[in-house]
């Protein structure tokens, strides 16, 4: 099978394109509509420009494609760690798309590029273009087990367990309610339940209190804070700064 380097380029920004579709389903979920302002245009300057790669075969196309490539690759990076998630979907499967669509397609820019300053020929070796076929089979296969270890994974918390236990809502970004009263040296129930697709952390600064809950999951935790004061409540996930709150004890 044989593919031009752009050709392969242009698929694995669709893959990337693709990524920043499913972060947006996530965060529209999760209440953060202003995502649509973010997300978009990444969606759309990937396609763009894999469009140019499959229909215009000069080297501005393949440069065009290297730096989106490498700029979308450099913004992803730090999410990295998701990939360890992989019973996690909302977790994994974004930055999973992202990372192999960016790569591959700065990958096979620079490749076009190395090839026209050679003067040698623009296509693929066969083996190349199977290769990268697989590695998209391998990542599809990943996606679904992903979403479906994921589906099997919930956990709730008992009606049993839940009874004088004080309920936490994460969603939308929010701790509901956000602001918990509780007193000293006396030990405190809570139940969290996260109604957003993605993790969140339960994290009370100045205590050993900190929690990861994964998206669509409940449960129960026991802690003592002994001494009285304001402590504040927050998720510790990158990119959640702003979902805070306040933990009183009296």
């Amino acid at each position: 099978m044989n593919a031009p380097y752009r050709v392969l380029a242009a698929v694995a920004l669709v893959v990337f394109a693709v990524s920043q579709i499913v972060v947006l389903i996530e965060l529209l979920h999760d209440g953060e509509s202003g995502a649509i302002f973010f997300l978009v245009p990444f969606a759309v300057i990937a396609v763009v420009v894999a469009g140019l790669l499959t229909s215009v075969n000069r080297a501005w196309t393949a440069i065009v494609g290297l730096v989106v490539g490498v700029a979308t690759f450099l913004m992803d990076v730090p999410y990295i760690w998701h990939i360890a998630e992989f019973g996690r979907a909302w977790e994994f499967v974004p930055i999973t798309l992202a990372l192999c669509g960016s790569g591959f397609g700065a990958a096979f820019a620079a490749a076009d590029l190395v090839q026209r300053r050679r003067g040698a020929a623009l296509d693929a070796p066969p083996a190349v273009a199977a290769g990268f076929a697989g590695v998209l089979a391998v990542v599809a296969v990943l996606v679904v087990m992903s979403f479906a270890v994921d589906a099997s994974r919930a956990d709730d918390v008992s009606a049993s367990d839940r009874q004088g236990a004080t309920v936490v809502t994460m969603e939308d970004y929010d701790f509901r309610p956000d602001g918990l009263e509780l007193s000293a040296g006396k030990p405190a129930r809570i139940v969290l339940e996260n109604e957003d697709f993605g993790t969140h952390t339960f994290t009370i600064k100045g205590t050993d209190v900190d929690v990861e809950v994964a998206g669509g999951d409940e449960e129960l935790i026991e802690f003592t804070i002994g001494s009285p004061g304001e402590y504040q409540l927050r998720c510790d996930i990158m990119g959640h700064e702003g979902m805070k709150g306040t933990v009183f004890v009296r």
